[in-house]
């Protein structure tokens, strides 16, 4: 009984954040494969339902993000969904978060380039002006706002783990 009266109570000191962590974490080993062309990306994640999707969309700019800043979003594999993450942003009432996505995909040239290789390409040939935009744009993961939309997002679709 103690042991289980510990358990019990760890369990419910668990963040509802660490908790959509843990949904990630299971979400990325049962329901996506790599990927690295923006097709592939695309078949990833229509193979999946949508609060699923839009979980790991949220998740995958919030981890380049906090990694490397908003640059490394753009930089990586997961700048391909920028503009996936864009609508999402604004379909969920982050706007302002919705402009900044889209505020970085402006300072590629139209239309923006979703293979990872073309983006990195254009990327190479950036000035800091152009390299220091796309950092600034790290304060629209910094506010905690997509952190609270994921749990959000989560309780309503019933994904949350206990």
């Amino acid at each position: 009984p103690k042991l289980a009266a510990d358990y019990e109570a760890r369990r419910q000191a668990v963040t509802p954040e660490r908790r959509v962590d843990h949904l990630v974490e299971l979400l990325v080993a049962e329901c996506l494969a790599n990927w690295w062309t923006p097709e592939e990306a695309d078949a990833a994640f229509a193979g999946m339902a949508q609060p699923q999707s839009e979980i790991l969309i949220l998740f995958f700019f919030l981890a380049e993000s906090f990694n490397g800043s908003t640059h490394q979003y753009f930089y990586n594999s997961s700048g391909t969904m920028a503009p996936q993450l864009a609508d999402l942003l604004d379909r969920i009432g982050l706007a302002d978060h919705a402009a900044g996505i889209r505020e970085g995909m402006a300072v590629f040239p139209a239309p923006y380039p979703r293979d990872t290789d073309a983006r990195r390409a254009v990327m190479a040939g950036f000035a800091e002006a152009e390299d220091d935009a796309l950092y600034a744009l790290t304060v629209w993961a910094d506010d905690g706002k997509v952190t609270e939309a994921m749990v959000r997002l989560a309780e309503d679709a019933g994904l949350m783990p206990k």
